[in-house]
């Protein structure tokens, strides 16, 4: 009678066993679709994430990916807060400079759609890099701005938004005639003398080695002599400090910038990351940084900036710590000897 119980019993358990293993294997073959909100089309994040969702639908049995344009990075944040339903399934191109808002409401000063702090980290892909230009070369630094005419960029951009609080940190803010626009138009502006300088962007690998910069940097840097200036570096520590800004201050060593570049200059380093809501299942992260790792080199062929995009820094949040990491990427990064980290420097 024994006998005949436990071999009853074992058929039972033997049952659940199978049948939970194949619940879970038919959870995971089930077709998942994520959408990247990649920002605007001529943009770096858009050409990666376009790189990444084309590999995530070579590769994955069970993952589909589709990128969706968006007017730019703060409005990746604002569709999530203002479609609930997007959370489950939005994967957000992100950048941390404006971080400090994001736990505040209009009213104490934080963004219109706020707040929202529910986005967990995912993976850094690249920087985007900030530094000044200008055809003057008593311009060293942004102390020598006192009085000059600055193009910077529009004031709902999270990068202005830093640079005013390192500006007043410097003690400049008030002495600066800003003009807002994009970066484009403040170049054409430094170009036609209207302007004494202007910011520059463009991306570059974590290490501080090299960058590029966008194209109407590039431009007026092959058309005219332009020099770089460089952040206060005390500033910009205090405003960080003080701020909780999420960007931060890297030097660069002469020449790294462009030829003109004989001393270093501190430029912001501003991440480009992904990013989810805590919401969205762990096993879905998880699949989208194994095609990610595994197929790393394949993004080259989308787009030259995949070249800054290294492994050893996938891990690499920028300003978050552990605790604000997704779950599906804490798991993976742990499984795959992939540091989990803020800024190595």
């Amino acid at each position: 009678m024994k006998r005949v119980m436990y071999g009853v019993l074992a058929a039972v358990f033997s049952v659940v066993l199978f049948a939970g293993f194949t619940s879970n294997l038919a959870t995971a073959a089930e077709p998942f679709e994520i959408q990247f909100l990649a920002g605007r089309s001529d943009s770096a994040e858009f050409a990666l994430t376009h790189g990444l969702s084309t590999l995530i639908n070579k590769h994955s049995s069970w993952l589909r990916a589709k990128v969706i344009e968006t007017p730019g990075m703060l409005a990746n944040y604002e569709l999530v807060v203002k479609k609930p339903q997007m959370k489950a399934n939005s994967i957000i191109c992100g950048v941390t400079s404006g971080s400090q808002l994001f736990s505040k409401t209009k009213a104490e000063g934080g963004f219109p759609w706020g707040p929202y702090t529910d986005h967990r980290f995912v993976a850094r892909m690249n920087e985007t890099i900030h530094t000044f230009i200008t055809l003057d070369p008593k311009i060293k630094t942004i102390n020598d701005l006192k009085g000059k005419r600055l193009a910077e960029g529009r004031k709902v951009a999270t990068r202005y938004i830093d640079n005013e609080m390192i500006y007043k940190e410097a003690g400049i803010f008030d002495s600066i005639k800003i003009s807002h626009g994009g970066t484009g138009s403040g170049i054409t502006a430094l170009r036609d003398g209207l302007v004494d300088a202007a910011v520059a962007l463009g991306t570059g690998p974590v290490d501080p080695t090299t960058w590029t910069p966008l194209a109407p940097v590039q431009e007026i840097m092959a058309s005219k002599t332009v020099y770089f200036v460089s952040y206060d570096e005390e500033a910009f520590k205090k405003a960080v400090k003080k701020h909780k800004l999420g960007t931060s201050p890297v030097t660069y060593a002469p020449k790294v910038l462009g030829p003109t570049q004989t001393e270093p200059v501190i430029i912001k380093y501003d991440p480009l990351s992904l990013e989810a809501d805590k919401s969205m299942r762990a096993d879905v992260v998880y699949e989208l940084l194994r095609i990610f790792d595994t197929y790393l080199k394949d993004l080259a062929e989308f787009t030259a900036t995949a070249k800054w995009v290294k492994k050893e820094y996938l891990g690499t949040s920028g300003y978050w710590t552990e605790e604000g990491y997704h779950p599906g990427a804490a798991k993976y990064f742990k499984e795959h000897q992939i540091p989990i980290r803020v800024n190595p420097w």
